[in-house]
């Protein structure tokens, strides 16, 4: 997936498959309202998330892509 199509995505949901494409996996955040997610050799990434529903905010995407661009995973 390209760093514009990810950019694309604004659900919550949707996002979290994509990450789960890519391996990562989602880990205890015992509560809170960021959800964590690791996978091996990846950087770790915390999505804040109020519902599943809900939209991901336009800059924490775009931090979030970048993230994984400059990784090389994107």
């Amino acid at each position: 997936m390209s760093k514009q199509q990810l950019l694309k995505i604004k659900k919550y949901s949707d996002f979290v498959k994509i990450l789960a494409g890519m391996g990562y996996e989602e880990v205890s955040n015992h509560g809170g309202s960021h959800r964590i997610f690791k996978a091996d050799g990846k950087p770790c990434l915390s999505i804040p998330c109020h519902k599943p529903t809900c939209d991901i905010a336009i800059g924490t995407r775009r931090n979030i892509v970048l993230l994984l661009v400059n990784a090389g995973i994107v």
